[in-house]
Formats: structure tokens, C-alpha cells, sequence
């Protein structure tokens, strides 16, 4: 009598346990991701070279973090970007406004903007700006599609903050990369 009663326990109890592995089972693969899924690897390069007005060089050759580049939307239009430090903090930050709903997207030769940053980690030192320059220099994209931006771009950067005159710098570079819009 006693096995009549515990045989349809064990057995509801063993269907338990089935459907709970099956769940666990089914929840684990639900959570893989596909190879697809992943962000591509961040490959980014810029190298900029700033002639100074003393007439020394300065370098800034950034990868991965320290270049970043993209496409960031606002309503009244689209705005590519280019960024780049280097370990010291010096900065280049480029930029082109595009009056439309989108960004670049397609290969030429653009009017932009350009910011040199001493030390972009003090609010202390000079920026330079293409903005106060009669030659502000354009900024050449000879490949891009929906994830990928390469060129070219130059620039005369005169000093923006209070105290530094007209000194002014010569900013030139290449840049690469993949970006998310």
C-alpha cells in the first residue's frame, strides 16, 4: 500500500525536476550572445601633428580610448567628431556640423572645426580654436559609410583664452576608424 501511494509523488516530483532543468536549460542558451552581437574592436587611430609657435612639434599619436570618433545627433542637425589625447593630455577635438538630420556620410572635403588643448585636464591652459582663424583649414573624409571614417585634416588654430595673445598653432593629421552611431 505504501508503494501505491508514493509512486504517483515520485513521479509528479520527477516532473518537477524535469521542468525545472528544462527552464534552467532554455534561460542559459537565451543568454548567449551571438558572435554578431558584439561591438566591433576599437581600432581607432589619429595622429596629429601641432607646430608650434616657438617652432617645436608636438605629437599626439592616440588608439583605442584615446581616439574616439562618431556621429552625435541633435535637432538641428548632425555633428561628426573626432577626438584625440595623448599621455601628456594634450588634445585635438574636431568637429563638423552637418544642418540636417544626419552626419557626414560621405566622402569630400569639409569645413570644420578644430580645438588644440594644451592640457585638456586644467582649465588653466590655452585653447586654440580654428574659429578666430582667416584660414581655418578643412578636414578631408576620403572614406566613409555607415561605421568607418578615414581622412585627412589641417588647420590654423589661433589662441582663445585671455592672456596669450596672438600666438596661434599649425594643426595637421590623419584619422581611422571604426564608430557607432
Amino acid at each position: 500500500m505504501t508503494t501505491s501511494i508514493l509512486k504517483p509523488a515520485l513521479t509528479k516530483k520527477g516532473r518537477w525536476l524535469n521542468t525545472i532543468l528544462l527552464l534552467l536549460l532554455v534561460r542559459s542558451f537565451g543568454t548567449c550572445k551571438k558572435g554578431s552581437d558584439a561591438s566591433p574592436p576599437n581600432n581607432n587611430e589619429v595622429k596629429a601633428t601641432i607646430l608650434l609657435s616657438s617652432g617645436n612639434t608636438l605629437n599626439i599619436n592616440a588608439t583605442t580610448t584615446k581616439a574616439t570618433m562618431g556621429c552625435l545627433m541633435s535637432l538641428a542637425g548632425g555633428y561628426t567628431h573626432i577626438d584625440a589625447t595623448n599621455t601628456a593630455n594634450a588634445a585635438v577635438y574636431i568637429s563638423i556640423f552637418v544642418p540636417t538630420s544626419t552626419c557626414v556620410t560621405t566622402p569630400g572635403t569639409y569645413n570644420f572645426n578644430c580645438e588644440y588643448r594644451v592640457d585638456y585636464s586644467s582649465g588653466s591652459t590655452p585653447i586654440y580654436s580654428n574659429l578666430l582663424a582667416t584660414n581655418r583649414g578643412s578636414i578631408t573624409f576620403t572614406s566613409i559609410n555607415d561605421h568607418y571614417m578615414e581622412g585627412t585634416f589641417n588647420a590654423i588654430c589661433r589662441c582663445a583664452s585671455a592672456g596669450c595673445g596672438t600666438d596661434s598653432v599649425a594643426v595637421s593629421g590623419t584619422f581611422k576608424g571604426d564608430y557607432l552611431k
